[in-house]
């Protein structure tokens, strides 16, 4: 009877200690973008005495590890989606978690830790692997984790560490992920793991006689025999398609051609290997877009002409030059002096547009990037401009001082500053126009967004933004306007050109600086004498700092700040 007891109580115990264990693993609950919900957050500050909790976030995949930075005591941590405490609030910085020693946000599978302005290295599981004595540590190399593509939810890059560099009071050393110090000779340039590439293994089931094989499509391989001669292989009949003897070999864009070069000139080809230009062309230029392609062929006597996409000619060799772009062609047919050069805008045809108003001059501005030509095209008479849209047709009247799309543009205190050679490398999200004297934005269907009520617009680094002023007795005053929900955040108020930092925007008035949001919302007031700036130390965990002086607050995920004794800078 005493054994059965005895049996009851230990399984009892059992029980409960499984009970317990199963209770300390239940998850933390936070919102879609890892910030604890408010009940969560609280009940943490009060267990555990944080007085500031950043956002969670997948650090590792393998294992997963979800994990989120704490401040206690002006001192960081970290704690897992359990609550668990990896590290305890004891460091000054924590490096490898969001924040790295390369300029871009990465997740590393080893720490840096400081403690008493010396570093030391842990792993991601909390265990400390060196003693801190050391001046400063840098990712040395590093293997690239692979993540799904696009996905937001990993949209910090994560490494898997194999060698650091640590900086000691008399020279520099190497240390293995053990801490162990070890002989290295650092790689230099492209030779680093991460950049390198290898052929196909299997040459893409090309038979190698042929030549290393490159896919041009599902079945269709370019064939490369010494980096010398090319040709094109076609696996779905098994046999080259084109002869391995050109020099140069491409596929098109929007086009179901291959361009292929001799010495003699470039022919072009369809998917079968049939020759369907007539001629050798000195080049072929792609335009137009995927619905609606053009093609420009450049012959041997330089003259261009315009081409369907069923390779059909539709101009005469006439013009000395054709830029293409996405919905125009603009020929160039060149006369002995600058103004009996002329200009014609084309449709995708060929067919040159022919305006209602005769204008003075044709301006275009290219915006190019991926495959992309966008083209805005303006009219100028009297100086004055009027607007074309992308089916060739004029939308508006001679009425404006400026047209330019935002992606031409950077920022200025003084307003514009456009440089046409050199354009975002995106697509333009909206157009700054200048009428009566009076700046605002359309849409990139040259819809009003903005009116025309601003003495300046200038562009804000942080995206679907711009500060906006307009003048007053006692000089310009600043405000900012969010494009994306068309509204005024801030009015024009403030007395010089707005800054920003990170994600905020850096305001002053009458020599005193103050911080606001991208919703509008003050976040400093305007009692600071030196101008503030911001440091994104976690994902939702920012320091707030006077310029070259020390963090005085923090800011965490739910928005609350945390005012602190001033720490020495992390110059890492």
């Amino acid at each position: 009877m005493k054994k059965n007891n005895l049996s009851v109580k230990l399984i009892s115990l059992i029980f409960v200690n499984i009970s317990a264990f199963l209770f300390s693993q239940k998850k933390l609950e936070t919102d879609k973008n890892g910030n604890l919900i408010p009940t969560e957050y609280l009940k943490l500050l009060k267990e555990k005495g944080y007085v500031g909790v950043g956002q969670f976030d997948t650090v590792s995949l393998n294992p997963v590890l979800i994990y989120a930075p704490t401040l206690k005591d002006n001192k960081f941590g970290i704690i897992d989606i359990y609550g668990k405490e990896i590290l305890r609030n004891d460091y000054q910085s924590i490096t490898g978690m969001y924040k790295s020693t390369s300029p871009l946000a990465e997740y590393h599978d080893h720490f840096f830790l400081q403690k008493d302005n010396k570093w030391a290295i842990s792993d991601n599981k909390g265990t400390i692997k060196t003693p801190f004595i050391y001046e400063a540590l840098i990712y040395d190399e590093h293997e690239y984790i692979e993540r799904p593509p696009g996905s937001k939810k990993y949209a910090v890059s994560i490494y898997k560490d194999s060698i650091f560099k640590a900086r000691t009071e008399t020279n520099y050393i190497f240390l293995n992920i053990k801490g162990e110090k070890i002989q290295h000779t650092q790689r230099q340039g492209n030779d680093r793991l991460q950049f390198r590439t290898t052929k196909n293994r299997d040459n893409y089931g090309v038979p190698k006689e042929y030549g290393v094989a490159t896919a041009l499509n599902n079945n269709l391989f370019k064939v490369d025999k010494d980096n010398m001669l090319f040709g094109v292989y076609d696996k779905s009949v098994k046999k080259i398609v084109i002869p391995v003897a050109f020099s140069y070999i491409a596929l098109g864009r929007n086009f179901p051609f291959l361009w292929a070069k001799k010495a003699e000139g470039v022919y072009a080809y369809d998917f079968k290997g049939n020759q369907i230009s007539k001629e050798p062309t000195a080049y072929f230029l792609e335009g137009g877009n995927e619905n609606n392609p053009a093609i420009i062929s450049v012959n041997q006597n330089k003259k261009a002409a315009v081409y369907s996409k069923n390779f059909k000619q539709l101009t005469d060799f006439i013009y000395d030059k054709i830029e293409p772009y996405n919905y125009f062609l603009k020929g160039i047919i060149k006369g002995k002096t600058p103004q009996e050069t002329k200009t014609v805008l084309m449709n995708l045809e060929g067919k040159a547009i022919k305006f209602n108003v005769p204008p003075e001059d044709i301006i275009f501005q290219n915006n190019e990037y991926d495959d992309i030509n966008e083209a805005f095209i303006t009219l100028r008479k009297n100086n004055k401009l009027a607007i074309v849209n992308n089916q060739g047709k004029v939308i508006s009247d001679f009425i404006y001082d400026e047209i330019t799309p935002e992606c031409f543009i950077d920022s200025s205190p003084s307003g514009f500053y456009d440089t046409y050679s050199v354009t975002s490398n995106r697509p333009n999200r909206y157009i700054y126009f200048k009428k009566d004297n009076k700046y605002g934005i359309m849409d990139n269907n040259y819809d009003v967004i903005l009116n025309n009520v601003y003495d300046q617009i200038t562009e804000s680094m942080i995206g679907n933004f711009v500060y906006i002023s307009k003048n007053t007795p006692t000089g310009s005053k600043w405000g900012i306007y969010n494009i994306i929900e068309r509204k005024e955040i801030i009015a024009p108020q403030f007395d010089s050109a707005i800054k920003n930092s990170e994600t905020f925007f850096v305001v002053s008035t009458n020599g005193k600086y103050g911080l606001y949001d991208t919703l509008g919302k003050q976040v400093l007031p305007l009692q600071y004498s030196s101008r503030l700036s911001v440091d994104k130390l976690f994902n939702g965990m920012y320091s707030f700092f006077e310029i070259y002086k020390q963090p005085f607050a923090y800011l965490d995920s739910l928005g609350n700040i945390i005012k602190v004794n001033p720490q020495p800078r992390n110059t890492h």
